[in-house]
């Protein structure tokens, strides 16, 4: 008998400023799995919370911590004496420093209900109603026939519902006997998305290492896996760094797919096609890239890889790329800078190149002597939020 993956039911609600998408899972007696998606409140203090009182800033997080060191003031007068409390990064450690940023990407990637966002939250559940995961064009594994519409969900939307049905499917397979499974060396599952008229999916590969793997694919699209061969993409020999930063940033924000429209100085048609299609894959693969690393809970093996803040070190690259930096004046010809080994190697080696960025991206914003918790919520947001 055919077990199917069945009515996909998204809701929230408006009374609430943040929740935590959970599937619950229900098995009829014809064997059809109904997933259901409902918020799970939680209480604000657990939301990093800004309080600004003019020029006092004091930063919230969810341990009750406010983040002070020294303050500095400034007077324009003897009647105003404006103070600002925040920490110093130079008078930090590197690891005190990377801590800050695990913190604020732990809780940057959660279910938050704005205002503002019902409309789209609720496009979304009705386009998404019934998606049914079944072995009708292959006996041995899974797929839905009917594609998960992410169309008009900003980037960290698509990237929670990526993590919470990867994640649903592990616990599936998990509790299903040997005969039933969904994740075995021989029996796999992928999930079919669609974005306007982009179609990627995801063949589910979980490792004790990397719960959150699997091998990314877009149609009409070919890719050897690499990493590297993305840096090779026309698109970022063609395009002013800049350029491709607003491009996809926009894409990301307003949770459409990039056209040959959105490019405005390539000379041929043709060029402008190809282009369009690598940075889609682009946008898509790095969503990716931040929702396989946010499986919760960790396994002893998970954590070291998967605790990186990679969203920040994206968000940070997209600004280090949209601002006039450094390592690209006097150059004739302006190319996107990768910061290669983000995404690859071991998390020694992840947590150099994440040092390399802020780096590179405290250059880009000399003006700025200190960086709060706020500043780190502000750039993800810049770059995977409307």
């Amino acid at each position: 008998m055919e077990e199917k993956f069945g009515k996909l039911t998204l809701s929230e609600s408006n009374e609430s400023r943040i929740f935590k998408s959970i599937i619950s899972t229900s098995t009829s007696n014809e064997g059809e799995v109904t997933i259901q998606f409902s918020p799970s409140y939680k209480d604000v203090k657990e939301e990093i919370l800004e309080n600004k009182i003019g020029e006092l800033t004091l930063s919230e997080s969810n341990e009750g911590r406010i983040s002070v060191t020294t303050p500095t003031t400034s007077a324009s007068n003897l009647e105003e004496v404006p103070i600002e409390f925040s920490p110093f990064y130079e008078h930090f450690t590197e690891k005190e420093i990377l801590e800050n940023m695990i913190h604020v990407h732990e809780h940057y990637f959660q279910w938050k209900c704005v205002k503002g966002r019902i409309e789209i939250f609720e496009k979304f559940f009705q386009k998404n109603k019934s998606v049914t995961f079944d072995r009708s064009s292959n006996k041995q594994n899974w797929t839905n026939e009917t594609h998960i519409d992410l169309t008009g969900l900003s980037s960290v939307h698509r990237i929670l519902v990526i993590r919470d049905i990867t994640e649903h499917f592990r616990k599936l397979n998990a509790s299903r006997d040997e005969a039933n499974k969904m994740l075995t060396e021989s029996v796999k599952t992928t999930i079919k998305f669609i974005l306007e008229d982009i179609t990627f999916s995801l063949m589910l590969n979980p490792t004790v290492n990397q719960p959150g793997n699997a091998f990314f694919t877009m149609a009409r699209f070919v890719w050897k896996g690499k990493h590297s061969d993305v840096e090779d993409f026309e698109c970022f020999k063609n395009l002013d760094p800049k350029d491709i930063e607003s491009i996809v940033r926009t894409a990301r924000k307003t949770g459409k797919q990039i056209t040959d429209s959105n490019i405005k100085n390539s000379k041929r048609d043709t060029d402008r096609k190809k282009m369009a299609e690598e940075m889609n894959f682009f946008m898509l693969l790095y969503d990716f890239e931040v929702a396989r690393r946010l499986q919760r809970p960790f396994t002893k093996e998970s954590r070291n890889l998967d605790s990186l803040p990679i969203g920040i070190g994206i968000a940070m690259i997209h600004s280090i790329n949209g601002t006039e930096n450094q390592e690209n004046e006097g150059k004739k010809e302006k190319k996107w800078m990768f910061f290669s080994g983000l995404l690859q190697k071991d998390c020694e080696s992840r947590i150099l190149v994440l040092q390399e960025i802020f780096v590179a991206f405290k250059k880009c914003n000399e003006q700025r002597k200190s960086w709060t918790e706020g500043d780190w919520i502000d750039i993800l947001c810049e770059q995977f939020d409307q």
